[in-house]
């Protein structure tokens, strides 16, 4: 029981980021990592097999919704 909630759990998540990003997650993954170790774009387009325009979008897509999520990521205000 618990291995199948695991796969469940997993392919849920596969599919949110799937969702979220628009993008397969081995690609979105990639492209993550590859903007946080700052890889330039057109080095990134060119081992992918994207155009430079494409890994930018991605690119600016993360800023995007990592700025849109900050408030997620920060600690609760206490009250009182």
């Amino acid at each position: 029981m618990a291995a199948s909630n695991f796969k469940q759990r997993t392919r849920m998540s596969m599919l949110y980021y799937h969702a979220f990003f628009r993008l397969p997650f081995e690609t979105m993954d990639l492209l993550w990592y590859a903007q946080e170790h700052g890889v330039p774009a057109a080095k990134v387009a060119q081992v992918m097999g994207l155009t430079e325009k494409q890994v930018q979008h991605a690119f600016d897509d993360f800023i995007r919704k990592e700025r849109a999520t900050a408030y997620l990521r920060m600690h609760p205000v206490a009250i009182g």
